[in-house]
């Protein structure tokens, strides 16, 4: 087989992640296909990835532009499968026998209260434009696959989930030493005791909630580090600098931290709070299990799918509970001890590798039909 992969976004936060992670390991156990890599830097895929079968074509064209449209169909070669790791896929014929999109949720018009009308108009269009042009659509997870089908109005058997992972040789406890964790405590100037949010700032993370539930715990020792962007939404900075709040001083905005430093932070922080609206599988919670930090997440969307009984529930939408939901975890050790052990245990349910084989198999299977 000859593959196209566009892997354009691979530096963006959520889908790169993906990108990063299945490629190598894809390319890795099929030495027998052609792959071409598309890529708007070459040095990107090339810091990954160094194979033979391996071709690369450099495209530097904004996502969702006019230029990427006119540009990328051109550019793909012949091929038996063209894929998609997101929905900005190719409006114009393409020469691959099969194309093949990953669709990760539909939040934009599932919560179109989050985004700027122009912005919902245009996932609507690139959606439906996608599940009809496409032959095969993967996604993350169930709750996911439900929601396309929900709003979609595509055909249950079209879709595939094959779950994403947690790159455990860099989320991984045994790899975090004390002196690491003093370097990094030293600087970003973070507390002693403190509790942990990780993702951007957008309205469907559900951040102001969580800025009013840590205010209403009592407990002056304990602060609340908060790694994410701002930007990007409606209401994405307003709604978190409009929050009346007693320990503002207790709060700390860390704004963009270094990949390899991530781990040291779930390391010390005394839980990992996620208390996210909606998410297609959301990897914060198994990033953090992976490095021994116990999680309190939200029970709706994808949450209670990928981390079963090892984290400790909040209703997203009360403030009340989240706060109820931080004090009992911080004040019960036990309680602690048995969610980080569960945390574990329930990242080994995840696998890069295997996701990789999952959607090897789903390109020779449609090729084979």
């Amino acid at each position: 087989m000859k593959i196209v992969i566009d892997a354009r976004m691979i530096n963006s936060s959520g889908i790169g992640t993906y990108i990063k992670n299945l490629l190598p390991n894809i390319i890795d156990i099929a030495n027998e296909h052609k792959f071409v890599i598309i890529g708007k830097n070459i040095k990107d895929i090339n810091s990954l990835i160094n194979k033979k079968n391996v071709d690369f074509i450099e495209l530097n064209a904004k996502i969702f532009s006019i230029k990427e449209q006119l540009k990328l169909p051109s550019l793909v070669p012949k091929c038996d499968i063209f894929w998609s790791p997101n929905v900005n896929i190719p409006l114009l014929p393409l020469k691959a026998k099969y194309r093949i999109t990953t669709i990760h949720d539909v939040v934009h018009v599932a919560h179109p209260e989050f985004f700027k009308p122009e912005v919902v108009m245009s996932f609507k269009f690139f959606l439906k434009e996608a599940l009809r042009k496409s032959d095969v659509v993967l996604t993350v997870s169930n709750f996911s696959k439900r929601e396309i089908i929900k709003y979609g109005k595509i055909m249950e058997e079209r879709i595939h989930v094959i779950y994403p992972a947690c790159n455990t040789k860099i989320y991984n406890s045994e790899n975090v030493s004390y002196e690491d964790m003093f370097t990094v405590r030293r600087k970003y100037n973070l507390p002693d005791r403190f509790l942990l949010y990780v993702g951007n700032i957008k309205p469907h993370k559900n951040l102001a909630r969580l800025l009013q539930a840590f205010d209403r715990i009592d407990d002056e020792t304990l602060y609340l580090v908060v790694i994410g962007n701002k930007g990007g939404f409606i209401t994405g900075d307003k709604s978190i600098n409009h929050v009346e709040l007693r320990k503002r001083n207790k709060i700390v905005f860390t704004g963009f931290v270094q990949d390899e430093d991530l781990p040291k932070f779930y390391k010390m922080a005394e839980a990992l709070v996620f208390p996210s609206i909606y998410e297609g599988f959301g990897l914060p919670p198994l990033e953090a299990q992976a490095c021994g930090c116990p999680v309190i997440a939200s029970n709706v969307a994808s949450l209670p799918e990928v981390c079963g009984d090892s984290v400790l529930y909040c209703n997203p939408y009360d403030i009340n509970d989240i706060a109820d939901k931080i004090e009992l975890l911080i004040n019960n050790e036990l309680l602690k001890e048995e969610l980080k052990q569960k945390g574990l245990k329930n990242v080994q349910r995840f696998d890069w590798e295997k996701s990789a084989y999952e959607i090897l198999n789903a390109f020779e299977k449609i090729c084979m039909s």
